[in-house]
């Protein structure tokens, strides 16, 4: 898909959904250094998971600290990731123009989900905040259905609008003020980009 569908599709339904926006060689790269990143103990626990029951019974279950879903900064990788960073704000300059917002800062980080975790769906708190578009690369080049771990997006209407399995190579983008989320249990470790685009000037009231 190129850029400018990802910019009608925003238009339209204020999310998009690109597979194969990289290629299986980029995927397989960025996964070479996450596995570096790991060894060098640059992943920090994130706290917004859980941990499914055993077979699925009951609810969701707080994890312990060392199972949660894992972190590492986007920040901290921009150099060894140029490609990659440079692809998506080329991205970010195209749905300016054609939205006419004034998206800047990308925060973001790349999340390791251990089998069994997930993120709960929340509503987004978005009083006082300048978080705008969701941007989310997902990062397993081998993806069944059956290990489940899918990003399902609801709308703020009500109803669930967009169930996306995390194969990877796939783009997904969406409005924060729009779609709240939910990342379903995985059955297999999963791993992902995750972040936000901010605007400057736009706060919601």
């Amino acid at each position: 898909m190129h850029k400018a569908e990802i910019v009608d599709q925003l238009l339209d339904n204020g999310l998009a959904v690109c597979e194969d926006w990289i290629t299986t060689e980029e995927v397989e790269k960025i996964n070479t250094l996450m596995d570096s990143w790991w060894k060098e103990g640059r992943f920090s626990p994130s706290q917004s998971n859980f941990r499914s029951k055993p077979r699925g019974k009951g609810k969701p279950e707080p994890r312990g600290k060392s199972d949660l879903v894992l972190g590492f900064k986007w920040a901290e990788a921009d150099a060894e990731i140029k490609e990659t960073h440079d692809r998506i704000f080329d991205l970010m300059g195209d749905i300016n123009k054609e939205l006419q917002l004034n998206l800047r800062e990308l925060n973001a980080h790349f999340s390791v989900f251990p089998s069994g975790s997930g993120i709960k769906k929340a509503p987004e708190k978005l009083k006082n905040s300048n978080k705008v578009l969701y941007v989310m690369l997902f990062l397993n080049n081998e993806w069944e259905e059956q290990w489940g771990g899918e990003l399902v997006l609801h709308h703020i209407t009500g109803g669930e609008r967009a169930k996306i399995s995390p194969k990877g190579g796939t783009l997904v983008t969406f409005f924060a003020q729009d779609y709240p989320f939910e990342f379903r249990s995985t059955k297999k470790e999963r791993r992902s980009f995750n972040g936000w685009f901010c605007d400057s000037f736009h706060r919601f009231a």
